[in-house]
């Protein structure tokens, strides 16, 4: 099963988007900052990261740096 961490701010957005990928048999992740997302990142295999764009605006380059370092094979979507 995928591993998906989502990183998002809006509790709906975040919820409505982690219940839709469950359903298609994903194994999802939902965080709602850039530090959470980090300790995510150093503890799970992640496969796909969905960033909001406030959260890349916002010093998100930093979470991007850690996901690339910590795996290479990662799929973002911003």
């Amino acid at each position: 099963m995928r591993k998906i961490l989502i990183v998002e701010e809006d509790v709906l957005i975040r919820e409505k988007l982690s219940n839709l990928l469950r359903d298609e048999g994903y194994y999802v992740i939902a965080v709602k900052d850039r530090s959470v997302a980090i300790n995510c990142l150093e503890r799970e295999s992640i496969e796909i990261m969905i960033i909001a764009e406030k959260i890349i605006q916002e010093n998100g380059f930093e979470l991007l740096s850690v996901a690339r370092q910590r795996l290479s094979n990662i799929v973002i979507i911003a």
